[in-house]
């Protein structure tokens, strides 16, 4: 329940940042950034439950969710990485580094149910 609530959450946020959504929608660059920011929260949030919640899982799933969890940290660092290209890129290369977000996050959604399915 902990995880689907969590899981429910990102998957919103994760619409937030649909490269076609923002392509038809035509949403300004800062409000842009402040959806983004408040998905990177989002992320902190999730992989520090996600740590919080290690010790339900059983000792044969304790080292896949350890492997998890280090792919995932790393994807949550690709994001943040991409959320500071926002600030710094260019109008001509908005468009690009917009998507390399919105794919950034797509990836660790990806990676955060990879992690919650070995502990539902």
């Amino acid at each position: 329940m902990f995880f689907d609530s969590c899981f429910n959450r990102l998957s919103y946020i994760c619409l937030l940042f649909d490269v076609e959504t923002f392509k038809s929608t035509k949403m300004d660059k800062e409000t842009f950034k402040q959806n983004a920011k408040n998905g990177i929260d989002e992320i902190f949030d999730a992989i520090d439950r996600v740590q919080e919640r290690a010790n339900i899982v059983g000792e044969e799933a304790r080292v896949k969710f350890n492997e998890r969890l280090i792919e995932l940290k790393a994807k949550k660092e690709e994001v943040q990485a991409k959320y500071n290209e926002l600030d710094s890129t260019s109008e001509e290369k908005w468009e690009e580094v917009k998507a390399a977000f919105s794919s950034a996050f797509d990836s660790f959604k990806e990676g955060f149910k990879k992690i919650t399915s070995l502990i539902k």
